[in-house]
């Protein structure tokens, strides 16, 4: 967690990392954006993040789930996908496995590693999950899929030039 605040504080962004119940309305009223990274559940954190969802929805701040692990254990996988139902979430990003999971589709996380990556498979788990959701979802990958349960788009890594790799 506190290399994810100074990286972002290295971008310019004003990061709070915080699971106090007590002060979340505060927060997420003060805050740009809540972004949630689900990977190390308890119940005073399972709290938190679905007690942010209401007023940032409220306040029409974006809400950003990263489901790490999602696919993983039931756990998280269940928190995950509330969140995700709950509404006013923006977009949603994660790796193949942790996007099929909330797909339904278990078996391809192993801890924060996808076991597989399908990349026809993909477009169709990102345009499937932000439809079920009603939001954006990110696959990422070899090649990234955004979809808003409409389109999809790919976006491909770009080579490196040969002055790059000299």
């Amino acid at each position: 967690m506190n290399t994810t605040a100074n990286a972002l504080l290295a971008l310019a962004t004003s990061p709070i990392m915080a699971h106090s119940p007590e002060e979340v309305e505060e927060l997420v009223a003060s805050a740009d954006a809540v972004v949630i990274n689900i990977d190390t559940l308890d119940h005073f954190f399972t709290y938190f993040v679905i007690k942010a969802v209401a007023p940032a929805k409220e306040l029409g701040k974006p809400v950003v789930p990263d489901p790490v692990g999602a696919g993983a254990t039931t756990l998280i996988t269940r928190v995950a996908s509330h969140i995700l139902s709950l509404g006013g979430v923006s977009a949603a990003r994660g790796n193949f496995g942790e996007i099929s999971a909330l797909s339904g589709e278990l078996g391809k996380t192993r801890g924060v590693d996808t076991t597989v990556y399908d990349e026809s498979a993909a477009r169709e788990i990102a345009k499937s999950v932000a439809r079920k959701y009603s939001t954006m979802v990110a696959v990422t990958g070899g090649v990234d899929y955004v979809s808003n349960g409409e389109r999809v788009h790919a976006i491909e890594p770009e080579a490196p030039s040969v002055e790059e790799l000299v």
